[in-house]
């Protein structure tokens, strides 16, 4: 395995890059105490990432199109 690679964006802010692409963000967070490390996934899919619906089964499943689409879940069903 790759060791991670970050590049600086600010105090304690960093991009995490794989390929060209951001793939996540690592932030310290001291607005609270004590502060704390987060971690943001950035998943990159095929199409529009934002898509709108009229109704929650409507979005749940063109979220599980697309999710699916990129290979996720490995046929594993998303909970409803």
């Amino acid at each position: 395995m790759m060791p991670l690679m970050l590049r600086i964006i600010g105090v304690n802010d960093y991009s995490v890059p794989e390929g060209g692409q951001r793939i996540g963000r690592m932030s310290f967070a001291d607005g609270c105490s004590p502060g704390v490390w987060l971690r943001h996934v950035v998943v990159h899919i095929q199409g529009p990432t934002y898509v709108s619906a009229k109704s929650l089964d409507e979005a749940k499943r063109s979220f599980k199109a697309a999710w699916l689409a990129r290979g996720g879940a490995r046929g594993r069903p998303i909970a409803p």
